[in-house]
């Protein structure tokens, strides 16, 4: 038998329950940054990722009302938090280097989203700089072999 698909438009309504949807016991996932150099797989955990530490930096938490309607286009739905990048103000030290991104479940301690930076923009934090991330989600279809 074939492998199935996700019509667009179930792909929009999946994505929009994944991360909008108000769910009684469901908290929103928390954006983390992660210093240590790796590169995340399928099998990638939360113990995985060395956590920033930097003055200023604190995990954000990725409300699930402001999660942008999803918008779909050659079988991958798209989401954004908000619709601007949210800033992190680098007070003080340690300078480190952020190689990515992840987005854990408060609940569970565990993953629900993992990116590593595109290699131009993997570099040390400054001291009186600035951060800036806009969050992003995806969801596709395809087969899994």
């Amino acid at each position: 038998m074939p492998d199935g698909l996700l019509p667009n438009v179930g792909l929009a309504a999946q994505l929009k329950y994944i991360l909008k949807e108000t769910i009684s016991g469901v908290l929103p996932w928390e954006l983390l940054m992660w210093t240590n150099d790796y590169t995340p797989t399928a099998d990638t955990v939360l113990a995985d990722l060395t956590e920033a530490t930097w003055g200023g930096y604190m995990r954000l938490t990725l409300d699930r009302s402001e999660w942008t309607e999803p918008t779909v286009s050659a079988g991958c739905a798209r989401s954004e938090w908000g619709s601007e990048a949210s800033v992190w103000y680098v007070v003080s030290g340690p300078v480190e280097t952020i190689y990515g991104v992840a987005y854990v479940d408060p609940t569970t301690d565990e993953l629900r989203f993992v990116q590593r930076f595109d290699s131009g923009d993997i570099q040390p934090i400054t001291v009186g700089g600035r951060v800036l991330i806009l969050p992003k989600y995806s969801l596709g279809t395809g087969s899994c072999g």
